[in-house]
């Protein structure tokens, strides 16, 4: 069995009080980013994302008031440019390396300052660097779909991931890894996210990597069987007393996939 280590951040009531919340609501107010010289306007719906991974996901990490206005700072700019790439992909079907290059430079940049050694930085990028591939390799015919799903959602899930190492990285100085709890946490969130973006993704004029709309155009009913089989075995490694979420986190993302099949099925 998994263990049982709860890979949620602290209460939205206990987030009110602590210093780091507000110590990033204040970094939330910045609309503009500079790059190599050149401001760069932030969404605020990017903002908003930003802001939501830090205080779901990161802020556990911290110990109320420990955290600098200078780590805050480099941990919050890392996630606004890969936001950035992510927009970049979106917006740009041929993509050109020396747009990007300038962008993955600075989170280098950000990395390294926060002690992290030069030899790390690949390891520390590594997951990001391989989603970022999947994205590339659409543009050569590779859908999403044809990544395998727990593969496919587990570099999906690589910028939460990067800034939960980063942030233990800052409190013991070593580089660490992700429990078995948090990364299949992180696959389930990744899936909600795909199943709740649905309409929006569809509706959008961009390219992106919705691995469940890929799949449900090529056979819907093989597609969410897929899909209730992956979630389900995340779920069995879980006993039904278990404190970590997870299995009420699946069987939330398992609703949301069986009302795709009724509403299929209702047309």
């Amino acid at each position: 069995m998994a263990e049982t280590e709860p890979p949620f951040g602290p209460k939205s009531e206990e987030l009110q009080k602590n210093e780091n919340s507000r110590l990033f609501k204040k970094l939330k107010e910045n609309s503009t980013i500079e790059i190599h010289g050149q401001k760069i306007a932030i969404p605020a719906a990017t903002l908003d994302k930003t802001f939501k991974i830090f205080t779901e996901r990161v802020l556990v990490f911290f110990p109320q008031d420990t955290l600098s206005e200078e780590v805050a700072n480099a941990l919050f700019r890392i996630q606004l440019i890969i936001f950035l790439i992510d927009n970049y992909y979106e917006s740009h079907w041929d993509y050109k390396e020396d747009e990007i290059s300038p962008l993955w430079d600075e989170v280098t940049l950000l990395i390294r300052h926060l002690g992290v050694g030069e030899n790390q930085v690949k390891q520390f990028l590594q997951d990001i660097r391989a989603y970022e591939k999947v994205e590339q390799q659409m543009r050569k015919g590779d859908t999403p779909d044809s990544v395998e799903i727990k593969n496919f959602y587990f570099l999906k899930s690589c910028d939460v991931r990067l800034q939960r190492h980063l942030a233990k990285f800052v409190q013991a100085g070593e580089v660490c890894s992700s429990t078995p709890v948090q990364t299949d946490y992180d696959i389930l969130g990744e899936i909600l996210d795909d199943i709740d973006d649905m309409e929006e993704d569809q509706a959008r004029d961009v390219y992106n990597g919705n691995r469940l709309i890929f799949d449900l155009k090529k056979n819907r009913q093989a597609a969410i069987d897929e899909y209730k089989n992956f979630i389900s075995s995340i779920a069995n490694k879980y006993e039904a007393n278990d404190s970590s979420g997870i299995r009420e986190l699946a069987g939330s993302v398992l609703e949301k996939i069986q009302k795709i099949l009724l509403a299929e099925e209702a047309v």
